[in-house]
């Protein structure tokens, strides 16, 4: 693990004191989830939970959140972000890892709070856009989806990746286009009300304009050593841009 996620980590714990022990669980403890289970969620200290905990957690049928019960889920946040910059799994769908965040209320959040989440994406962002294979054997279009559920603003995300196209971040952006394109086929989790920010960028001129002359930098002032199928890749984009 890098030392920005360590710290990050660090952080979560400090800016999200722990409730310990909670008096309430918001799981179904019909049929989702164990008395014993939610008995260990509520009294055991955050630092010996475990992802199966969480997954079971964040699995469970839920009511939501109201401003009363948001220090439940300031409680467990510190533990989710670790879990998750740690690779662990906390949910059966990536983009479903965080969806208790975006439940609550709007308004829940204060100034620090939100500022810690802008850091947390951003740097997340970068992390997945630097590499090729991206954590838990998820698409860009996750990642994205996965990170939505914060309060923060998507638009700073899509740019950040605008600011900084490279030959591996631009391979996302390629699968993105040959996968459904704005119309997002490739991941049933995208809907009208969360693709809104994506699709918007994915159409802008601008963008278009600086795909094209990010390639030709790419190809022609940088020294990278492309195989031919590496360089048909790249060059695919040209067209797949303007189909957009």
């Amino acid at each position: 693990m890098n030392s920005i996620f360590q710290d990050l980590i660090n952080e979560a714990y400090s800016i999200f004191p722990a409730q310990n022990p909670l008096s309430t669980l918001d799981a179904c403890l019909a049929c989702c989830m164990t008395e014993i289970q939610s008995i260990r969620l509520m009294t055991e200290t955050r630092e010996n939970l475990t992802f199966k905990d969480i997954y079971e957690y964040n699995s469970t049928a839920k009511s939501g959140y109201t401003i009363e019960t948001l220090h439940e889920l300031k409680h467990f946040l510190p533990v989710m972000i670790s879990l998750f910059l740690h690779e662990e799994e906390i949910h059966h769908s990536t983009e479903l890892f965080f969806q208790r965040v975006k439940m609550v209320p709007e308004g829940s959040w204060n100034e620090v709070e939100i500022d810690f989440f802008e850091r947390f994406a951003t740097n997340y962002w970068m992390y997945c856009l630097t590499n090729k294979e991206l954590p838990f054997n998820e698409d860009i279009g996750g990642i994205y989806l996965c990170l939505y559920n914060f309060p923060i603003d998507k638009n700073s995300l899509l740019q950040k990746w605008e600011d900084n196209f490279s030959p591996k971040n631009l391979s996302h952006l390629i699968y993105i286009l040959n996968n459904g394109g704005y119309k997002f086929k490739m991941n049933a989790f995208f809907n009208d009300d969360n693709s809104t920010e994506l699709i918007s960028w994915l159409k802008n001129d601008t963008l278009k304009d600086n795909v094209k002359r990010s390639l030709e930098r790419i190809f022609w002032e940088e020294n990278h050593e492309f195989t031919d199928k590496e360089v048909l890749h790249l060059e695919s984009l040209y067209i797949l841009i303007d189909t957009v």
